[in-house]
């Protein structure tokens, strides 16, 4: 098999990503591997290899196989110069406990957007449709606090106590609802006059 080097300098982000596309023929019928030389003599630049959502980093050890398909198969490369950002990296959902609980009248609350992958391993670059609303014990609608598109991340809503009409909301138990792609989730809150 062919031999292939990438050049991956040039204009430098906090996190660069790259994808690699695997592509059928009649020379990879059982499986390619993918090594990645020279990557333990790398200063100051860090590689990290995606296959699906499990992330590793790249090390001159590192190798990995691709078994042949009838379609393109994709690996994601993340390219840094901080080694830590890569943990920082989300790969699943997550909607954390809203805070301070109870409120008075402001609630914050952190939530995660994970990157994701098709089946053939594509990096979907599509930012999520993203629903937060607060609701009162009866199921209804107080207030839309998140509404749009967002990449994947971390993110963080504050919810300022008020109606969707403007009005300050009374004293009480409230809930809030997260929806993005097929995560959904609920946390309960407590307003406080």
């Amino acid at each position: 098999m062919s031999e292939f080097a990438v050049d991956l300098r040039g204009r430098f982000e906090e996190v660069n990503i790259f994808e690699v596309g695997i592509a059928p023929s009649e020379r990879l019928k059982d499986s390619l591997r993918v090594r990645f030389d020279g990557a333990g003599n790398l200063r100051s630049v860090y590689l990290f290899w995606a296959d699906r959502g499990r992330i590793r980093q790249v090390g001159p050890e590192t190798e990995m196989t691709v078994a042949g398909a009838d379609k393109t198969q994709y690996r994601t490369l993340f390219v840094t110069s901080e080694p830590d950002r890569m943990s920082q990296l989300p790969v699943e959902f997550s909607f954390g406990v809203p805070f301070p609980n109870p409120c008075h009248p402001v609630m914050k609350v952190r939530y995660t957007l994970p990157y994701r992958w098709r089946e053939n391993g594509e990096l979907v670059r599509e930012p999520y449709e993203v629903r937060m609303l607060v609701y009162d014990l009866r199921g209804r609608v107080v207030r839309e606090v998140v509404r749009g598109r967002q990449e994947p991340g971390h993110h963080l809503a504050v919810w300022d106590g008020r109606s969707g009409s403007g009005v300050m909301t009374s004293s009480g138990a409230y809930l809030v609802g997260l929806k993005a792609a097929n995560f959904t989730a609920v946390k309960r809150i407590t307003v406080l006059k």
